[in-house]
């Protein structure tokens, strides 16, 4: 508009700031974990800027923010419940292993899913959606709290049943290795193994109650 200036870098760089400490407490981190990570080298708030941003990320970097991280078997999507939280369908996966979070062997996961059946037999797709096969299993990290956000930012009702958004998902082969996909980090090589994802978990378990630790290996 004439006669406004252009926000200057300082103003930019502090409207970023005021974004990603909004995302952090989205993600369940306070700011007394911020100085906790910051004492580690750790800047949770360029983390979550890139987060949200879904540029630049690495798979540790999303262990870190997730408070759910779980190898699970996948199912037939649900299309046939009518939901309250503004999504059309969801994924549900059974836990067959705990890696950090508070679920447990057993329990079922559900993955949201923009897709899925409208009124009038119209069925509504989204190319972002994560497709998995039946059957197989997957590493999925997961965010419960990013999930609530969303659901509040849209003024719907969060699920009773344990829904959370996908930061990465792999599949996992018979000998452990994993596959890149079918949601895969943007940047950084895709860890090579379960183990190799245990041990990124445990250098990171302790620090903070956001995500919940990772569990004993």
């Amino acid at each position: 508009m004439k006669g406004q200036s252009a926000p200057s870098n300082a103003e930019q760089a502090e409207a970023a700031s005021r974004i990603a400490a909004i995302n952090l407490a989205g993600l369940g981190f306070s700011a007394s974990d911020v100085k906790v990570y910051r004492e580690r080298k750790l800047d949770l708030f360029d983390m979550a800027y890139r987060l949200f941003q879904d540029v630049n990320s690495t798979p540790t970097e999303h262990l870190l923010l997730a408070d759910t991280v779980v190898i699970a078997t996948a199912h037939e999507v649900d299309e046939k419940k009518t939901r309250v939280d503004g999504f059309l369908s969801a994924t549900p996966f059974t836990v067959v292993r705990s890696l950090k979070g508070s679920r447990a062997a057993g329990d079922t996961v559900f993955i949201p899913r923009k897709s899925g059946p409208l009124p009038d037999h119209i069925y509504k797709r989204v190319s972002s959606d994560i497709e998995v096969t039946p059957g197989k299993k997957y590493l999925l990290v997961l965010s419960r709290n990013w999930y609530e956000q969303r659901v509040a930012e849209t003024a719907k009702q969060a699920e009773s049943s344990f829904n959370a958004i996908p930061q990465l998902v792999y599949e996992i082969s018979d000998n452990g290795a994993l596959l890149p996909g079918p949601r895969a980090t943007l940047s950084g090589e895709t860890p090579r193994d379960i183990r190799s994802v245990e041990a990124d978990l445990q250098s990171l378990s302790g620090l903070s109650s956001a995500g919940g630790r990772a569990s004993e290996i």
